[in-house]
């Protein structure tokens, strides 16, 4: 995929589809190219790879793969083997311009579970009922630590990530990327 994708007027569903998956890959990028202790990235023409040591499987993975079919079967080994040797759990994200075509299958077939999470995205220009309960939301861009934390804890708790292993990790990946105006990525919080 690795492509920068602008903002979208009037995408089509393969647009949106894509632009969710470039999304996803991205933070996963972004929060594991960070500088922190212990971990590892790579990327190459084939896929991403990034480990934090962390034990959960969202901070160590294998994402944008684009891997040639008569490889596909040994690089998958290569990575189980990879993370087999860190000793933690991880997921492999596939979407639709992962290849191989028949990847997800191939996963399987080498003991991954499917869980198909899926990604979203909502047209702003059909908001209809909604906008009364819109006018109801204080929305807060995330612009010190204590802020940072109080949206930290309510990912984590939404998400039903463990805190105990996630919390610093998180709230390290957010502070570094800090809060200028074009800071890399944004944290808002949306208050009912």
């Amino acid at each position: 995929m690795r492509q920068i994708i602008t903002i979208l007027k009037n995408p089509n569903q393969s647009e949106i589809e894509h632009a969710i998956e470039f999304n996803a890959y991205e933070a996963m990028k972004a929060m594991c190219t960070i500088d922190l202790e212990d971990i590892e990235y790579e990327e190459t023409d084939e896929f991403i790879r990034y480990s934090t040591g962390i034990p959960f499987f969202l901070v160590n993975g294998v994402v944008d793969s684009h891997i040639p079919s008569e490889v596909a079967i040994k690089k998958i080994k290569e990575n189980i083997t990879f993370f087999e040797k860190r000793q933690v759990p991880f997921l492999w994200m596939i979407g639709p311009s992962s290849s191989p075509k028949n990847m997800g299958e191939l996963l399987i077939k080498s003991g991954f579970v499917l869980d198909k999470q899926p990604g979203m995205a909502y047209n702003l220009k059909i908001l209809g009922a909604e906008r009364e309960l819109l006018n109801k939301v204080e929305i807060i861009k995330v612009e010190n630590v204590e802020t940072l934390k109080v949206w930290n804890d309510i990912v984590l708790t939404g998400f039903a990530f463990p805190k105990e292993l996630l919390s610093d990790f998180f709230l390290q990946c957010f502070l570094i990327y800090g809060f200028e105006r074009y800071a890399l990525c944004k944290c808002i919080l949306s208050i009912l």
